[in-house]
Formats: C-alpha cells, structure tokens, sequence
C-alpha cells in the first residue's frame, strides 16, 4: 500500500503519520494528507489548534473545562492542590510541545490525552518521592550505624570533661595543663 496510516496510539488517543506514495506504480491516486487528516481528526482537534497559536480564549476554555476534573482525580491519589495545579500544568506544556508539530492530529477527547497523560506524570512523582523516601531511610540508618554507643559515650565523656574543665578557675588549669 502507498499510503500508511498509523495511528500512534493508547486508548485511541494519538497523531497520524503518512508516507509519501511511490510514483513507481500506477495506482490510483492516494487520498492527500488534509482528507486523511479531517477523516480522523476528533471534533476538539480545535483544542489542538489553540495550543498550537496560542489563543487565550480556548486555551482558559481548557482550563475551566479540564483543571477541575485533574485537580480532583490527583487530590483522591493522595495529592495535594499544589500538586494537581502542578501536574496539569505540566501535561498542557507536553500536549503545546506536541501540538507544534504540524503533523500532529488529535483522535481521541481532549479530557482523554489530558487524563492520559497527567495520570502518568502523577505516577512518576509518586515514584520519585518514593525513590527520595528510599534514600532518605537508607542515609538515617547509614548514620545512625555511624553513631554507634561507644561514639556516643566518647561525646558523653568529651563533654563531661569540659565542663569540669569549665569550673576548674583559670589558675589551676594552667597549673593541671603544666602537670
């Protein structure tokens, strides 16, 4: 076949990629890019395009009709606000990045890639806390061995003599330091 259209996707959700056709063969002609493209392009493709030229209006239209449904989705995982604002935030820069592609074609909802992608970066973070958690645990042990009893009784011992050093007068310590 001289077209291939793939649909690059999870759950639907993706972007097209076409082939140029061979002119060694004398098939009918392949429908173009543009007809392909509207064929499977979903209605809020709008959204897309948005990001892509950057309109305010459609892009706070994203913000009031998807931070919400984010925002509580994270908060039920155990996140915090910040949290959610955070990853949201993060997904719309992924799908701005995505969308400068003029390949790129959306094919599912919007509220579907968005829901795609900030349940994974919401997974990532909870695995690199639990990561930091890890090396945290594992440097209070590594001191805690450290600081073994007999090093903590040689601090008991060093500071007991300095406070008995402490209230020896002046005088006489030079003369016990002279000793």
């Amino acid at each position: 076949m001289d077209v291939l259209l793939r649909v690059l996707a999870e759950g639907g959700c993706g972007m097209f990629a076409i082939r140029k056709p061979s002119t060694t063969h004398n098939h009918p002609q392949p429908p173009t890019i543009e007809s392909l493209k509207s064929a499977i392009m979903h209605i809020e493709h709008l959204y897309i395009e948005a990001l892509r030229n950057d309109d305010p209006l459609l892009i706070r239209e994203i913000y009031a009709r998807y931070s919400i449904q984010a925002m509580r989705w994270i908060r039920q995982q155990g996140g915090s606000i910040e949290d959610a604002k955070d990853i949201f935030q993060d997904t719309l820069l992924i799908i701005y990045d995505k969308a400068q592609r003029p390949d790129f074609v959306l094919t599912c909802p919007f509220g579907a890639l968005l829901h795609i992608i900030y349940t994974r970066k919401w997974v990532d973070r909870l695995r690199l806390k639990n990561r930091e958690t890890m090396v945290r645990n594992a440097e209070e042990l590594r001191y805690e061995s450290e600081f073994s009893e007999n090093v903590i009784s040689v601090a008991e011992d060093t500071l007991a003599e300095q406070k008995r050093q402490a209230q020896i007068p002046a005088g006489e310590q030079s003369l016990n330091g002279a000793q």
